[in-house]
C-alpha cells in the first residue's frame, strides 16, 4: 500500500467516527496536510486511479466536516485545484469564508494564510478574475516565507502589469528572477518583438505550470505601451495606422501588418483600454483626445 493510499485509508476511517472530536478534526487536518504535498506529483504522473479516490474522499469530507476545517482551506484549495474541480473550490470558499474570500484573519498561522491566498488566487485566474486575483496573491505574499514569495511573484507581476503597476525592480533583482526582469522590461516600453522572443523562449515552462495564458494575456498591454509612445511623440491621437505596423516593426517585429495592428487596436477598444476608437476607412484611426490610453481594471 502507499503512502498516499494510506492517507485516503486515513481520511474514510475518521469519517466512521464523530467529526465534531477534537482529535477526529486534527487528524483530518493533517492528513489534508499531507494529501496536499503529494497531490502535484500524483497530478504530473497522470495516475487517473489515485485522482479518483482521492476526489471521491475529498467530496465526503467537504460534504460532512468542511465548517471544522477553515484552517486548512488553502491545502483544500490545493487538492481541489489539481484534481480540476475549480467550480467546488471556489464554492468551498464561498460557505467557509461567508461571502469574505479575503478576509485572512480566519487563520492563525501565517503558512495557512499564504497557502489559501495562492491557492484561491490561481482559481480566481482559472477564472479570468483577475483584478481579485492580484489581491489575493498580495495577500499571500505578505504572509509567505521568502522560498514561496519567489512563486508567488510569478502570478502577481504579471497581474499587476495588467493594471500598469510595476513591483519594484530591486525585489526582482534581489531574487534575481530573469524572467521577470525581462517581462517588465519589454511590457513597460512596448517591445513587441522581445515580448514575442519571450514568450517563445519560455512558453514551455509556462505551459507546464498553467501560467502562459496568464502572460500571454500581455500582448494588447505590450502593444498598448507602444501605442502610447507614438501618441506622444507625434503629440496626436489621429494617425494613419501604418504608422503604428512601422513603429511595431521598429521593434523587430518584422512580420506586423495592417491586419495585425487593426485587430489588436479593436482589441484594445473592446477591452476600454484605448477610448474613442474609431477607424477612418481602415487605414486610420481617431481616439479621444484626453485619457486616450487606460490599462486593464479588471
Amino acid at each position: 500500500m502507499t503512502d498516499i493510499q494510506e492517507l485516503i485509508t486515513g481520511l474514510k476511517e475518521c469519517m466512521n467516527y464523530d467529526v465534531d472530536d477534537t482529535a477526529v478534526i486534527g487528524d483530518c487536518i493533517n492528513i489534508i496536510r499531507m494529501i496536499s504535498k503529494k497531490i502535484v506529483s500524483i497530478y504530473r504522473e497522470h495516475d487517473d486511479d489515485l485522482m479518483s479516490q482521492i476526489s471521491d474522499i475529498m467530496t465526503v469530507v467537504i460534504g460532512k466536516m468542511a465548517s471544522r476545517l477553515t484552517v486548512v482551506l488553502g491545502y483544500i484549495l490545493c487538492i481541489l485545484y489539481h484534481l480540476r474541480r475549480y467550480g467546488d473550490a471556489l464554492n468551498v470558499v464561498e460557505v467557509l469564508m461567508e461571502s469574505k474570500p479575503l478576509n485572512f484573519s480566519v487563520f492563525i498561522k501565517a503558512s495557512d494564510s499564504a497557502m489559501y491566498g495562492y491557492y484561491y488566487g490561481k482559481l480566481l485566474i482559472v477564472n479570468s478574475r483577475y483584478q481579485n486575483a492580484a489581491e489575493s496573491f498580495e495577500r499571500a505574499y505578505m504572509c509567505a516565507s521568502p522560498n514561496f514569495q519567489e512563486v508567488i511573484l510569478m502570478y502577481l507581476v504579471p497581474l499587476q502589469l495588467r493594471r500598469g503597476k510595476y513591483v519594484p525592480r530591486d525585489l526582482l533583482e534581489k531574487v534575481n528572477n530573469v524572467l521577470l526582469l525581462e517581462l517588465c522590461d519589454v511590457v513597460s516600453c512596448g517591445d513587441v518583438y522581445n515580448y514575442e522572443q519571450l514568450l517563445k523562449e519560455n512558453g514551455s515552462a509556462l505551459l507546464s505550470v498553467g501560467l502562459y495564458p496568464l502572460y500571454n494575456s500581455l500582448r494588447i498591454v505590450v502593444y498598448r505601451n507602444l501605442l502610447d509612445f507614438v501618441f506622444r511623440t507625434k503629440k496626436v491621437t489621429k494617425m494613419h495606422l501604418e504608422l503604428f505596423v512601422k513603429a511595431v516593426q521598429a521593434t523587430g517585429e518584422k512580420e506586423c501588418d495592417l491586419i495585425t495592428v487593426q485587430n489588436m487596436i479593436t482589441n484594445m477598444a473592446s477591452d476600454k483600454i484605448l477610448k474613442g476608437a474609431v477607424y477612418i476607412g481602415m487605414k486610420a484611426m481617431a481616439a479621444a483626445p484626453c485619457d486616450t490610453l487606460t490599462y486593464y481594471q479588471f
